[in-house]
């Protein structure tokens, strides 16, 4: 019998015979690929940045969290509140447009 290879088109697993219809070998990946493929839309200006009430998409805000280290740009401040266990980090808008999210004008602050 003549097997095709399939594999996952995130991490790049071999899929199991069993998912070989999937796209994804699990749910994570799935949802690993969803988040970048939003991140990238971002990045190349074909998403705002914004979650629908408004607000800034908590994935976008999570990826500025990850690329400052969660650490205030300005002092380095990263202090972990101990009842929620996140440092306590606000994304300000430089310009102070909040419906400007580009990256550039993103800013880390405690």
């Amino acid at each position: 019998m003549n097997r095709q290879i399939k594999y996952c088109a995130y991490c790049g697993k071999e899929l199991s015979t069993e998912k070989r219809h999937n796209t994804y070998c699990n749910q994570d990946c799935a949802n690993a690929a969803k988040k970048k493929a939003k991140i990238d839309a971002w990045l190349n200006g074909d998403f705002n940045g914004m979650h629908q009430g408004g607000a800034l998409s908590q994935t976008i805000r999570n990826y500025i969290l990850e690329q400052a280290n969660y650490q205030c740009e300005l002092c380095g401040w990263h202090e972990i509140n101990p009842t929620t266990g996140k440092v306590p980090l606000e994304v300000h808008h430089i310009d102070g447009n909040r419906k400007n999210n580009e990256l550039n004008n993103l800013q880390l602050l405690c």
